[in-house]
């Protein structure tokens, strides 16, 4: 299943001053925290056995840590969405960074909490579980930076378009007016149905499908979706918006399903 949370970290301040931080999942997490705090020194990531990494941090002041530590702590409760295998022999490194709030299922048959809120709000047109989603994916916004920084918001268009009914351009417009962020409406041409297609065949289909209704130059831009399965639509989507000039690309969506390819 590609996407994880932080099980553990552990944040000491040695008799340095500096402080040493210790994570597992390395090559995932590292990354994620740098992003985050682009602005803190420290002497880069040493992996020790099993995944683990560990580095120090310079000149942190007090108030620096707590919010590194507080980062750390949401890292715990919202999942990181790993580049599959799968993905990987079409994409590299379009999208900066993706994150879900949970699973569709704790176990086969049974929804998790969110799971439920987006069946609930997806299928049922439930406001109050679309609303309650809504929160949770403006909560994430604001307490991790990389997000916080970001400048556009937009919804990951179905084969159906970007219509305002639509759930992810709901809680699009839902994160952006929340956050102070501008909108970006992200098109899809009409086409092939491509929800049943499998990978290697909804990529090429994805290709050429997004276009943005404004100028992404040099702008930081996160994409909203209530379901990630493969991914694919994510990346395809960031790939356009960094050919279009974006500097910065990410994904926040509901929920991850367990498989990390469509329909295969």
């Amino acid at each position: 299943m590609g996407a994880i949370v932080l099980s553990w970290f552990d944040l000491q301040r040695k008799g340095s001053g500096d402080w040493q931080l210790r994570i597992p999942q390395c090559k995932d997490f590292a990354p994620v925290i740098d992003a985050a705090f682009p602005q803190f020194d420290h002497i880069g990531w040493k992996p020790v056995e099993f995944g683990r990494c560990y580095t120090y941090f310079r000149d942190l002041s007090d108030g620096q840590a707590t919010r590194l530590r507080e980062v750390l702590a949401q890292l715990q409760k919202v999942m990181v969405v790993r580049r599959s295998d799968h993905l990987a022999k079409y994409f590299g490194q379009e999208l900066d960074g993706s994150f879900a709030l949970a699973f569709t299922f704790a176990t086969p048959g049974v929804r998790t909490e969110i799971g439920q809120m987006e069946y609930l709000a997806k299928y049922r047109s439930d406001v109050n579980a679309l609303n309650s989603l809504g929160e949770l994916l403006v909560a994430v916004v604001q307490a991790l930076p990389q997000l916080r920084r970001t400048t556009l918001v937009a919804a990951v268009p179905s084969s159906r378009g970007d219509a305002p009914e639509a759930i992810p351009v709901q809680l699009a417009a839902r994160v952006a007016g929340e956050t102070g962020k501008e909108s970006l409406r992200l098109g899809r041409k009409a086409g092939t149905p491509i929800k049943n297609l499998p990978l290697s065949k909804k990529i090429p289909a994805l290709e050429g499908a997004f276009k943005p209704n404004r100028d992404v130059t040099g702008q930081r831009i996160l994409l909203v979706d209530d379901l990630c399965q493969s991914g694919a639509s994510l990346w395809v989507a960031a790939r356009r918006l960094k050919a279009e000039g974006a500097s910065r690309v990410y994904g926040l969506v509901c929920v991850k399903s367990w498989g990390d390819t469509d329909n295969q």
